[in-house]
């Protein structure tokens, strides 16, 4: 004979049901992830870079974290999005209903030449003295450099401390005042003649030279130390 629930064991398993369900509810992930969700839109918002990538950080606190949307979000910024600057956020949801604003800052990484060591004034740089990091460029107000074959060879003219961005102002491949051959070709025809530069650069810059026979200036592109080519 099939034994009947007592009242005290129906009660009993409707308590474990609804302890079991009301634990799934609460375990339930919000539907949408607000970071990758600031951060799509702030990357689809802003030009696409040639070298580097955009370091996206949105200020989500825990209880932001919390928040669930069962439906895309509404993001807008306040103002134009500017890489390097800070900007608020306009979160929107509308099922639940809630609404919020998000600090968040943009910067441009790339990958940069650093100094390996500490280098002095006047040193001439080799591959050993240079590593490659990724770092926000905001931090250097001069030209960064990413290509050894710019910089092997240069002259140090400020010392440079380990680990520091080595920009346009610390460096010279060709340095003002410097005497240097200019070679001219076009068209299978060749000339070098000499000049005095009149800038500081590395190599692939533009600087202006003189001429020492004609007194000429005119702009060339530093291919050496020492060695100049003029532009056409």
């Amino acid at each position: 004979m099939q034994k009947k629930c007592s009242k005290l064991d129906r009660l009993w398993i409707i308590g474990i049901l609804s302890l079991l369900f009301s634990q799934n509810i609460n375990a339930q992930e919000p539907t949408t992830n607000l970071a990758d969700a600031i951060n799509q839109y702030i990357t689809d918002a802003l030009p696409l870079l040639k070298q580097g990538h955009y370091r996206i950080k949105a200020g989500i606190d825990d209880r932001l974290k919390r928040l669930n949307c069962q439906i895309p979000l509404e993001i807008s910024s306040v103002m134009p999005l500017k890489a390097n600057t800070r900007h608020t956020m306009k979160l929107m949801c509308s099922q639940p209903i809630w609404q919020r604003y998000v600090p968040v800052s943009i910067s441009i990484e790339r990958a940069t030449l650093v100094a390996a060591q500490d280098l002095p004034r006047g040193h001439l740089i080799t591959a050993n003295d240079l590593i490659v990091k990724t770092i926000a460029t905001h931090t250097s107000r001069s030209s960064t450099y990413s290509t050894p074959s710019q910089l092997i060879g240069a002259k140090i003219k400020r010392p440079i401390r380990a680990d520091r961005a080595i920009t346009s102002r610390y460096v010279c491949l060709v340095c003002r005042n410097d005497s240097v051959k200019i070679e001219v070709k076009k068209a299978g025809f060749s000339l070098i003649t000499q000049g005095i530069a009149l800038n500081d650069g590395v190599k692939g810059d533009t600087i202006r030279v003189q001429n020492t026979q004609s007194k000429r200036i005119i702009p060339v592109i530093i291919h050496d130390v020492g060695k100049v080519l003029v532009r056409f």
